[in-house]
């Protein structure tokens, strides 16, 4: 049912009054504010009114329609308005009478003012207030378009299907992302009929306006002001938080019985995991886990990445089991990929980067010389409290050291890695291109456009003995209302446990949690809880 808006002009202000036909939903007034509240994202403090100046103002989270010609809102927060990347808002025009807005098809990538990476699966970038409704279907989310402050939907499905599709309802659209699944756009716009009136009264006074002030004006002024502020204010936002990225957080598991390992030798095995349905452009931030269990908590790899690009990567086991084998166990790869820095300026966002491959700072272990160990500072991510990390290490030639996914000294600005291997040292390390990979989140669920993640930590307490050398977990995740099983990516936090194996090894994956074995010689369940060894995790659901 279209949504109706009244503009009424008086001598101090412009008032907006929204109103309603009997048919389109049971709140009126105050009560439609109350039920928007209950909704994630919602944010009263968006409307507001402005006094006379534009001929008619309409704020819609973020969206600003005013009155006049060739008025732009902003790409992304802090950027200014002469940038060359911005999405033109449709007139409103100042009237009496009332306007009425429809949802038309939107093809973003024949929109010249914003660029998208993906011809075919390209859609409005999510905020933090954007509403996803699973199911919904697409003549419903156009509704709900209309009856809310909403500039835009994408209806998606895995296969798309229009009656069943998950509806997202964007508050603006100024810049754009890759869609993961099938799905087609709509934006909020005004129908051509109340754009008619003006043509008759201002074809000659118009043009005669436009071609005498556009040309003295704006190229005076325009480059003036463009070099001036622009380089100064685009620079100093994206170290504090970093930049938003284009493309949000992914993930995915290899087939769990099926997964396509390939010999390597006597003590290795590994799979080359395809990425490219993410749309990256450049290398996000890989971080893994191996999951299936069986005797997998003995082995060495699962966080040591090959390979990397924005496609996809390679992970090598250290085993003697061969690929037959590894899928009898149910052997597969979870992995989540995130761009580098945080994906939104909520304080419930996730971050995560990378330290500089060939140039990490790595430090000799003096009191092991097999041994090295990093600081990594994560104080962009702009963290008030402590997130669960989870980490890995990119390069080369280092499947069988241990290390990379055991965080020491964890705190809200960073964290400290130590890697074990024999001969091992900072040159050497960055010879073969050793560098840390890191996903940060706080406890909590998260919703970032194309699914929803989960973090937390287990107990330090919760150790259960299983063999003489080996204790287990079992880490509930109930809390994050998964309806089916979701990727899961594992660390251990602690002390003295860079040398153990199976922190990145899940078992039992189900909707409501996993169980960790580890494994070092003599271990006790007692003096992990001294040690305060803690799984971290990060769980992602499309």
């Amino acid at each position: 049912m279209p949504l109706r808006v009244r503009y009424i002009r008086t001598t101090l202000a412009v008032s907006v009054a929204l109103l309603a036909c009997g048919a389109c939903t049971d709140c009126v007034g105050d009560s439609c504010l109350a039920e928007a509240a209950e909704v994630p994202g919602y944010n009263a403090d968006s409307m507001e009114e402005e006094t006379v100046g534009a001929d008619v103002v309409l704020l819609q989270n973020g969206l600003h329609l005013e009155g006049g010609v060739d008025h732009a809102f902003r790409k992304s927060v802090g950027e200014e308005a002469t940038t060359g990347k911005r999405h033109t808002g449709a007139i409103v025009l100042s009237s009496v009478e009332a306007d009425t807005y429809e949802m038309v098809e939107y093809d973003i990538w024949a929109d010249t003012s914003l660029t998208c990476e993906n011809a075919t699966h390209c859609t409005c970038f999510r905020q933090d207030d954007a509403i996803v409704t699973s199911g919904l279907g697409l003549e419903s989310c156009k509704s709900n378009c209309l009856d809310t402050d909403c500039a835009a939907i994408y209806c998606e499905g895995d296969p798309y299907d229009n009656a069943t599709c998950r509806c997202h309802e964007y508050p603006v659209c100024n810049s754009t992302r890759v869609a993961v699944h099938d799905g087609v756009t709509y934006k909020k716009t005004q129908p051509t009929p109340p754009a008619t009136p003006p043509p008759t009264a201002s074809p000659t006074a118009a043009p005669t306006a436009a071609l005498t002030v556009a040309p003295t004006a704006a190229p005076t002024a325009a480059p003036t002001a463009a070099p001036t502020t622009a380089p100064t204010a685009a620079p100093t936002p994206p170290p504090t938080p970093p930049p938003t990225p284009a493309t949000t957080m992914c993930s995915g598991s290899t087939t769990e019985g099926s997964t396509n390992w390939t010999q390597y030798s006597s003590n290795g095995i590994y799979v080359d995991v395809d990425t490219s349905s993410c749309g990256f452009s450049t290398t996000p931030a890989y971080v893994t886990s191996m999951g299936g269990g069986s005797s997998s908590y003995i082995t060495r790899g699962s966080s040591e990445i090959y390979e990397e690009s924005e496609n996809g990567f390679r992970i090598y086991i250290y085993t003697t089991e061969t690929p037959d084998v590894a899928n009898q166990k149910g052997w597969h790869i979870n992995w989540i990929a995130h761009p580098v820095g945080r994906l939104s300026d909520s304080s419930s966002a996730s971050c995560a980067g990378q330290t500089a491959s060939a140039s990490t700072n790595w430090e000799q272990n003096m009191d092991n010389t097999d041994d090295i160990y990093v600081d990594v500072n994560t104080s962009s991510c702009g963290f008030s409290d402590t997130p669960a990390y989870v980490t890995s290490m990119g390069g080369n030639g280092h499947f069988w050291s241990t290390g990379s996914s055991e965080t020491y000294e964890e705190t809200a600005t960073g964290f400290r890695i130590y890697i074990h291997m024999s001969g091992i040292s900072p040159d050497a390390a960055n010879d073969k291109n050793w560098h840390i990979n890191w996903v940060a989140q706080p406890s909590g669920q998260q919703d970032h456009g194309d699914g929803v993640s989960c973090a937390g930590e287990s107990g330090s307490t919760d150790w259960k003995e299983y063999t003489d050398d080996a204790i287990f977990v079992d880490v509930d995740t109930s809390s994050c209302d998964f309806s089916n099983t979701p990727v899961y990516v594992t660390s251990m936090g602690g002390e003295s446990h860079w040398q153990t194996t199976g922190s990145s090894e899940p078992y039992k994956e189900t909707e409501t949690g996993f169980r960790i074995y580890i494994y070092k010689s003599g271990i006790t369940f007692s003096q992990a809880g001294t040690w305060n060894w803690n799984v971290k995790w990060i769980a992602d659901q499309a």
